[in-house]
């Protein structure tokens, strides 16, 4: 796949030649990146969330969305990223503690939403995201990481 992204290998080749005390300071330009990445996906859940909540129910009236499960779509750094083999990473996710006004944890509401149970079909919002806005997210990706690269030559140029 790295072959296919235009501007990834000559990305790649930037990062490899700077200096480590710019590239790996809390995460440095990469974790810029994949934070840009992640609110791709995070505003196109948000969205899905949206879309679901707009469809009319089976009896016909429509749905009233407290925004809560909308608001608890997070970007967060995963604290342990080399479980997956990475050196950074980032998740689209749900807000640990948040509770509908009903008193339904969000995990329990989105889970049931994503995955359905035996009462209620599955509405997918969040496994679509990916493969939908894979292309976009990489392009952010690239973009952001070039900036931060950027960014991160000239403060080393100040200092040193």
């Amino acid at each position: 796949m790295a072959e296919e992204v235009e501007g990834l290998g000559e990305l790649l080749r930037t990062l490899q030649a700077l200096p480590k005390e710019i590239v790996s300071v809390k995460g440095g330009p990469v974790r810029t990146g994949l934070r840009a990445a992640g609110k791709v996906w995070q505003r196109a859940a948000q969205a899905n969330i949206d879309r679901i909540v707009a469809a009319p129910n089976k009896d016909g009236r429509p749905s009233v969305s407290s925004g809560t499960l909308k608001n608890a779509v997070i970007v967060s750094r995963d604290p342990n990223p080399q479980r997956s083999g990475a050196n950074e990473r980032v998740l689209v996710r749900l807000r640990k503690k948040g509770r509908a006004p009903n008193g339904q944890s969000v995990h329990a509401y989105g889970g049931m939403l994503e995955f359905g149970n035996e009462q209620v079909p599955a509405k997918s919002w969040l496994r679509p995201v990916v493969p939908e806005k894979s292309s976009e997210a990489l392009s952010v990706f690239i973009t952001e990481t070039r900036k931060a690269i950027d960014r991160a030559v000239k403060r080393a140029r100040r200092k040193g």
